[in-house]
């Protein structure tokens, strides 16, 4: 199957939750890109999926989600850099 150029296809279900364990990271921890800030369960090929820092970005963390279950809109970690914070 193809996806025609301009078509945008989700590639994760927005209504499905996912199962969020956060690693040894904690609120006032500074860190930088490739950090790892949890895992997630992905699916039977993947024992874990490990969430990064994304590139370019770095700060101290201000918020850390608890160890639970989460749609992907919805954050689980915020950094602060700067004075500006960011999801």
């Amino acid at each position: 199957m193809f996806v025609p150029r301009g078509v945008d296809v989700p590639a994760l279900d927005a209504k499905k939750l996912w199962s969020f364990r956060p690693s040894k990271v904690k609120v006032g921890d500074l860190v930088s890109q490739g950090d790892i800030i949890g895992v997630v369960d992905e699916n039977s090929l993947f024992n874990e999926h490990r969430i990064l820092v994304p590139p370019k970005c770095k700060g101290r963390v201000t918020f850390i989600a608890e160890a639970g279950d989460y749609h992907i809109k919805e954050p689980v970690f915020r950094l602060e850099l700067d004075g500006k914070e960011e999801d």
